[in-house]
């Protein structure tokens, strides 16, 4: 089964590019090319020797939803972007722009169990939990499409961030990850 690169810290990342025969270096260069450049076409990873890129292609996958739509408000302090992840699940996610910068508000889950009657999100009840690197992925989804800093994350998206609490403390670990996003 592919190793989805998507979604690890340097550590977790390097002893994989180590287990696959390449110096552990290659592994910072490969999540500058994922999290700083935002290629995602192992191809065009042009640093990385023709033998780690065919390697990539054959045995990792990039698994990182995608944009359905968009949406602003009227006075364009608010962004919405709606998410297809890997599934099919869909997911929201929000930017709020601030003066100081961007606040992210992500999704922890798909649909939610708490039945909040003022909520749209419990409707449906709870589908699944997303993975941290699903999470990371809400967040990248606007880095990349903003080209700007992210100031802050809000888990106030679709679900209850607590009950899907070692998910989300992963997603936290990677967010603080100063080869990611650096956001304490």
């Amino acid at each position: 089964m592919p190793f989805n690169i998507w979604g690890h810290t340097l550590p977790e990342m390097e002893e994989w590019v180590v287990s696959k025969g390449f110096p552990k270096f290659r592994a910072k260069q490969l999540q500058d090319y994922l999290y700083r450049r935002y290629i995602y076409d192992f191809s065009e990873m042009k640093q990385l020797p023709a033998s780690m890129r065919d390697m990539l292609k054959e045995e990792a996958l990039l698994n990182k939803p995608e944009i359905m739509s968009t949406l602003a408000s009227n006075d364009g302090d608010t962004t919405k972007i709606l998410l297809k992840l890997s599934d099919a699940s869909l997911i929201e996610t929000v930017c709020m722009h601030h003066n100081y910068g961007n606040s992210i508000c992500i999704s922890t889950q798909v649909g939610c169990a708490m039945g909040c009657v003022f909520c749209a999100s419990t409707r449906k009840g709870l589908e699944r939990n997303l993975t941290a690197s699903e999470m990371l992925a809400q967040v990248y989804a606007f880095k990349e499409k903003l080209d700007a800093p992210i100031h802050s994350i809000v888990l106030m998206g679709s679900g209850e961030p607590l009950t899907n609490y070692e998910e989300v403390l992963r997603f936290i670990r990677l967010a603080n990850d100063p080869g990611l996003l650096n956001i304490s």
